[in-house]
């Protein structure tokens, strides 16, 4: 008998502790998506005085290039890379963090630029 309460004791003692390491694991779970959340918010870059102007394709990319040549505070980045092929292009959410952070997006439109639509409602 006193093996048996002394098992119940100790089967109550681990319960417990179970009990107490779910709520703990679970807080820790709830604090650790609040502050993803939170850190998540912040997408918009700082203002530096430079212009970002992002082009889609290389032709897009090396035309700005020849406009803004020797203008001061204009960087022109391309945010495909040589040899994708943009009739299959699949937007990643580096690409729609990139599109959001740029001034200027520029990109040509029509069936070979259909994602952009949607890529520009993800990066509003």
């Amino acid at each position: 008998m006193k093996e048996k309460q002394c098992f119940t004791v100790f089967a109550t003692v681990v319960l417990w502790r179970v009990i107490e390491l779910k709520k703990f694991l679970i807080l820790v779970f709830a604090v650790m998506m609040t502050m993803n959340v939170l850190c998540g918010c912040n997408t918009k870059k700082e203002d530096d005085g430079e212009l970002t102007v992002l082009c889609t394709i290389f032709p897009v990319y090396d035309w700005v290039c020849e406009l803004t040549k020797g203008a001061a505070g204009v960087k022109v980045e391309l945010l495909m890379d040589s040899g994708t092929d943009m009739h299959n292009y699949q937007v990643s959410a580096a690409d729609i963090l990139s599109i959001s952070r740029s001034d200027v997006f520029i990109y040509v439109g029509g069936e070979s630029d259909a994602w952009v639509s949607d890529a520009l409602e993800n990066a509003a």
